[in-house]
């Protein structure tokens, strides 16, 4: 039996560790085209410093089958590209309700400063009836140029 808690306590640890690195990388300020830094709802209000052609990657959970969703506000598509928007359901597949993860990946395109605004709200309801809000300021600095600019 102790060496059943030990071991649990041991998973938990590694597990705490691990979430700790992840979160950890939305306040990575280092240098290094090509970094992908995560950012989850619990650091909404976060202002970022990247280069162009990194990659930001924005997670927001959503309660699955209440018509609820996270929808993106006034995108400057001069300094951010959506590259792309995806749902992955979580490990309860099967059921109605289940939690969600929406994820959206954009890369900063040129010097500036932008924002990345999402709302929580029922699409039918519409935006002013949103029942939560992300924000995350963005400021690209450096001289690195996308390929075709």
């Amino acid at each position: 039996m102790k060496i059943t808690v030990k071991a649990i306590l041991a998973v938990l640890s590694l597990l705490f560790a691990c979430q700790a690195c992840s979160t950890a990388s939305a306040r990575d300020q280092g240098k290094g085209a090509g970094r992908t830094i995560i950012v989850r709802k619990e650091q909404s209000g976060l202002e970022l410093r990247v280069r162009p052609g990194e990659m930001i990657r924005v997670e927001l959970q959503t309660q699955g089958g209440t018509g609820y969703a996270w929808y993106p506000d006034h995108l400057n598509s001069d300094h951010l590209e959506l590259l792309s928007k995806e749902t992955i359901q979580e490990s309860q597949r099967d059921k109605i309700g289940a939690p969600v993860t929406s994820v959206w990946l954009f890369r900063a395109r040129k010097e500036g400063s932008s924002e990345i605004k999402l709302n929580y709200f029922r699409n039918w309801e519409g935006k002013d009836a949103s029942s939560d809000h992300f924000i995350v300021k963005v400021h690209i600095t450096g001289t690195e140029k996308l390929e075709g600019q």
